[in-house]
Order: structure tokens, then C-alpha cells, then sequence
């Protein structure tokens, strides 16, 4: 969605996946691991603004302490990771609420964790974060990297008609209103 309001951004994925696929042959996974940045850093952000899970719960192993926090074993400890994605202090700029794949750089990188200059990898966590992230993180962000970059390449895609994109308040996790509907017509 915001690709589509997105012009600068959605012509740099264009162009990227014209030169990764060009010829009409599936690029071999070298070629695609340490290509289509752009792409990557439009799914990063998306996860960023849009996190699929919003809340994570972990139960306290032994006693803690947090912020100054006493936390007791046991406990059962809440992170609002839309709330960790959205927090100014820790994305330059100070524009969190808005779509901007330029934040992560152009490092190029396989990992959702890299390439994140100034940000501490803590203010990132749509997969969390240490010995129990997903375990998955690096195969599904390079496969939606690859299908994404296929679809941009064949199609141009604009908003159906009366469609806004706007998010729903409190559906978890985060869907639009009156849904997703788009246009497409082969490039």
C-alpha cells in the first residue's frame, strides 16, 4: 500500500528488480542475496510502521531488575513493539509515523538487523530480538523480497477506487478499514 503512495520508491523497486530479472530469467540466489536493497529496506520499513505482531509477552526466568524496575520471577513482562518502532528518541529524523525505506541505508545486507546505522538493533523487532527471534527472519524476508520484486516488475498497482488505506484502530494485527482492494495492470 505504501508503495502505491509511494512514486520515488516504487520506480526504485522497479528498477532494481528490472536489473536482478532482466532477461526474463529467475535470478539464482547469489545474484539475489545481496541485491535488491531497496526492496528489503521497503519490507524493513513496512514491518517497522506496521508490526504484524504488536505485543510480545516473555515470563521473568529469575528475578530482574528493568529500567529500575524490580521485576519478580515469574512475571510475566509485556513489550509493545509498535510502541518500541515508533519511538522518536531512537529513529533519526523524527518522523516514525511516516513510510520512509531511506532510514535503513543502502548497506547491502541479508540481515533484518544490519544496516541500520545509527539505530540500535533493540528499537527493531518485528522478529525480536536475541536467543528466541525467529528463527525464520532471514528466509521470509528474502522470499517476500523476490516475490514483491516480481510483482512490481509485471505490474502497476493503484489504489481501487474509494480506497484509503487507513488502518483500522485496534484490529490486531493491523489491517485496513475497508480492506486492501488494488488495481493491476501488466507493465
Amino acid at each position: 500500500w505504501e508503495l502505491m503512495r509511494s512514486p520515488g520508491d516504487m520506480a526504485e523497486c522497479v528498477r532494481e528488480a528490472e536489473d536482478v530479472f532482466r532477461g526474463g530469467h529467475d535470478a539464482s540466489f547469489d545474484r539475489i542475496k545481496m541485491s535488491l536493497m531497496h526492496t528489503f529496506n521497503v519490507l524493513r520499513e513496512t514491518l517497522r510502521v506496521y508490526a504484524p505482531v504488536p505485543v510480545v509477552t516473555r515470563e521473568c526466568a529469575e528475578d530482574d531488575e528493568i529500567g529500575g524496575v524490580k521485576v519478580p520471577r515469574g512475571c510475566v513482562v509485556m513489550c509493545n513493539l509498535r510502541g518500541v518502532h515508533h519511538q522518536a528518541e531512537s529513529w533519526p529524523g523524527g518522523d516514525v509515523d511516516r513510510f520512509r525505506p531511506g532510514r535503513f541505508g543502502v548497506a547491502a545486507t541479508t540481515s533484518p538487523l544490519t544496516g541500520l546505522g545509527d539505530v540500535d538493533a533493540w528499537a527493531f523487532l518485528p522478529f525480536i530480538n536475541g536467543p528466541r527471534n525467529c528463527l525464520g527472519q532471514h528466509f521470509s524476508l528474502l522470499e517476500s523480497r523476490v516475490i514483491l520484486g516480481m510483482l512490481v516488475r509485471r505490474y502497476v498497482f493503484t489504489p481501487a477506487k474509494g480506497q484509503t488505506g487507513d488502518a483500522h484502530p485496534y484490529k490486531i494485527p493491523i489491517t485496513p478499514i475497508e480492506g486492501m482492494r488494488v488495481t493491476l495492470r501488466r507493465r
